[in-house]
């Protein structure tokens, strides 16, 4: 029995700690700030090297796996937050989690703000992390929460109104109404309006430094509240009592174990499997053997174990360990620990009811000052715009997102730059500390531009696009620039950039100067149409030509030759000939001609005028003409062609109508317009004679010319040979 009263004593002991230990799903964020871009906030010189000494401290023992810490240095006011928030969504209710922030902390009306690397005193309700996150982990549904301030460190905070470094006052406010129940602690590292030091010796803080010393110490497991007393003692003695750290919650609750060896739990789980082959372990408790196996394999695996897991442990080790009792008494010891949980579930289950109901009737007190927390994400077009929440400015939109804590309710949300369509959404926070994601998805604004010349007319270019002529209305997206590229013959060309505002028409007029003209000689010995850039300027065979200064393009027409072009830059060329060349037929044109022949032209002849006879007998005769001609082309250049006519004529003394008609046929050589041909005649009076056939087009209109047309009979001329001042002719394809 004495042995049983010992078991039974120390088993209550252990009955009387909550325990924390390594192989719970534990967790550590790690924050230490030493650096600010805020230049009235004095930078820390070790808070960094605190972060390093909590995280081995915490990994060496055992208490946390390494792949389940997360460490930030200098984080910005995203990445705190949206880190502490993902943690807190992590967190099972059998976990534990050890929350470390090295740095400063100040208060800013009636609320505590742990400083990071880019938080602005003069927005620090914006851009620090706020005590009320802290309260929100405290009120976690994981379990275990440890909480270790080291923060209120001397140094400069800037000269902000209502900013202060009477930290600790405002935490032990906040901790008394937050840190409740088993499992939940917050340890600051000074108390009432004392500052934090650091220690040039450890080069950490000194909070820290001897955190970390008690830490190390312990042998295998230990309360927090005996941890801490260690602590207090070390760093008040230090300095001299002027810095004294502070605990609020279930200290005494809480055991800090190191992990088990190896070896011990191989050895435990050895004996208790004998025990049970050869019948030492009462086999009517074959539910206890495998809970108790279960227990060792999943400390073995280095898996999570439940509290409950955690004391079967202690009772095993009492009894294959430390004092060899009789594993007969196991189940006796294990039911014990079963009635003991019942009556901590039976307190635990009275302190809530009553916190529920204290909860309820401060409700309405407290409501007020409940917040919650917007994180605002943006696509690119977003970033660096201006945020408005109902009405009021909470700056700009970051790249890492910005979060915003606001109290519970409705809220409009207003996202606006000079590039972006102004962006609204109304959100509703619901309950305390509660994450409003909200995505911004902006889109580029646009705007339009009115392009003017004087003249008008001028052509447009957009980015090297020919758009148009002005007045052109340019309309696209603001966030760009757009190269503007006036020209018009004649006139200087210039180049401007044009950059679109938001919702705006803008009007630009430019009036546009003349160019320097010099001289220009053309060469044009076949007469034919010149034009510059498409302006027709005349077909004399030397064109004189006053042109503007610039590049200009010449171009020649003329029926039956190759066109001509050439491209020139004035003043450096002076004088340009024109050189043109015929067509070259088709391979088969000849052959399509003669088989087709479709081009055919008509002509008519008459006048009345002088008549010329060769043997100057008849002087001052006069002629009355009339005739009709056909002519069919072989090719490009040959023809036949057929004509009838018919003259009457008679002298000036009065003398007798003469009349002379006949027919006309021969083969020519040349175009529509100019040509001879030569062949026989058939006239009335003389019959057959050999005659030629002279063409010239002077004007043309279309298809139609006018000019002078000979037929000349050399053996009829005393009586029909004449002179025909004039015919109308035509082409025609048929």
């Amino acid at each position: 029995m004495p042995k049983r009263k010992y078991i039974l004593i120390t088993f209550t002991l252990l009955l009387v700690l909550l325990t924390l230990f390594a192989f719970a799903t534990n967790y550590a964020l790690l924050i230490g700030v030493s650096q600010f871009t805020d230049k009235g906030i004095s930078p820390l010189k070790y808070t960094l090297n605190d972060v390093d000494g909590m995280y081995s401290t915490l990994v060496n023992m055992g208490l946390v796996k390494a792949s389940n810490v997360t460490i930030l240095k200098n984080p910005t006011y995203a990445q705190a937050i949206s880190t502490i928030l993902n943690i807190q969504n992590t967190l099972n209710k059998d976990d534990t989690l050890y929350f470390f922030y090295s740095g400063h902390g100040v208060t800013y009306k009636g609320q505590a703000y742990f400083l990071v690397s880019d938080t602005q005193l003069d927005a620090i309700k914006y851009t620090a992390i706020p005590q009320s996150m802290i309260d929100t982990l405290l009120k976690s549904k994981a379990s275990r929460i440890i909480v270790l301030l080291d923060a209120c460190h001397s140094g400069k905070v800037g000269d902000t109104k209502g900013v202060t470094l009477n930290l600790s006052k405002v935490i032990e406010q906040s901790a008394q109404s937050v840190v409740k129940g088993q499992g939940k602690v917050l340890i600051t590292s000074s108390s009432g309006e004392q500052v934090s030091q650091e220690d040039n010796s450890t080069k950490m803080g000194v909070f820290t430094s001897y955190l970390v010393k008690a830490l190390k110490n312990v042998k295998s497991y230990e309360t927090l509240s005996n941890i801490f007393s260690e602590v207090k003692k070390e760093v008040s003695t230090y300095t001299h009592n002027t810095q004294t750290p502070e605990a609020f919650g279930d200290t005494k609750g809480i055991v800090i174990m190191k992990i088990p060896p190896k070896d011990e739990v191989e050895e435990i789980m050895k004996e208790l499997r004998q025990d049970f082959a050869n019948g030492t372990f009462p086999l009517e408790y074959t539910d206890m053997f495998q809970e108790a196996i279960n227990v060792l394999t999943k400390i073995e695996k280095g898996e999570s174990i439940t509290e409950k897991g955690y004391r079967i442990y202690e009772l095993l080790k009492e009894c294959y360990i430390e004092h060899k009792f009789d594993i007969s008494v196991y189940p006796q010891m294990r039911k014990t620990l079963d009635q003991e949980n019942t009556q901590n579930a039976t307190q635990t289950t009275t302190s809530t009811n009553t916190q529920a109901s204290n909860k309820n009737e401060n409700k309405k007190k407290t409501n007020e000052n409940e917040t919650g927390i917007i994180a605002l994400q943006g696509n690119d077009l977003a970033i660096g715009a201006k945020i408005y929440i109902d009405g009021k400015a909470y700056g700009k939109l970051t790249s890492a997102g910005t979060y915003i804590q606001l109290p519970l309710g409705k809220h409009e949300i207003k996202i606006d730059s000079d590039e972006i369509n102004t962006w609204k959404k109304e959100i509703t926070i619901s309950y305390e500390n509660e994450l409003v994601k909200v995505e911004v998805n902006a889109e580029v604004a646009t705007g339009k531009a009115n392009i003017l010349t004087t003249p008008m007319g001028a052509e447009i270019y957009v980015n090297g696009e020919d758009v148009g002529q002005a007045p052109y209305t340019l309309e696209g997206p603001v966030n760009k620039e757009y190269e503007i590229k006036v020209e018009k013959y004649g006139y200087k060309e210039f180049d401007i950039l044009v950059k679109l505002k938001k919702g705006i028409t803008q009007s630009f007029t430019y009036t546009l100067k003349k160019s320097k003209t010099y001289a220009l000689t053309i060469d044009n010995p076949l007469n034919a149409d010149i034009y510059i850039n498409g302006n027709y300027v005349g077909n004399k065979s030397t064109l004189s030509i006053n042109i503007p200064e610039g590049t200009c393009k010449i171009s020649a027409k003329k029926n039956g030759y190759e066109g001509f072009e050439k491209e020139i830059s004035v003043p450096q060329i002076a004088n340009v000939e024109i050189f043109l060349q015929k067509k070259s037929l088709p391979s088969n044109h000849s052959k399509e001609k003669s088989q087709s022949f479709k081009k055919s032209a008509f002509w008519i002849t008459g006048g009345y005028y002088p008549q010329l006879f060769v043997d100057m007998t008849n002087i001052g005769n006069v002629s009355l003409h009339i005739g009709l001609g056909y002519r069919h082309f072989l090719s490009e250049n040959t023809f036949v062609e057929y004509s009838v006519g018919d003259d009457h004529w008679k002298d000036l003394w009065g003398n007798s109508w003469y009349d002379c008609m006949g027919i006309y046929a021969g083969i020519g050589y040349g175009n529509d317009d100019d040509g001879i041909s030569g062949g026989l005649a058939l006239w009335k009076n003389s019959g057959f004679d050999v005659a030629f056939h002279v063409y010239w087009t002077m004007f043309k209109i279309g298809n139609f010319g006018i000019g002078p047309n000979v037929t000349v009979s050399f053996s009829n001329l005393s009586e029909c040979g004449t002179l025909y001042i004039g015919y109308v002719g035509f082409t025609s394809e048929f």
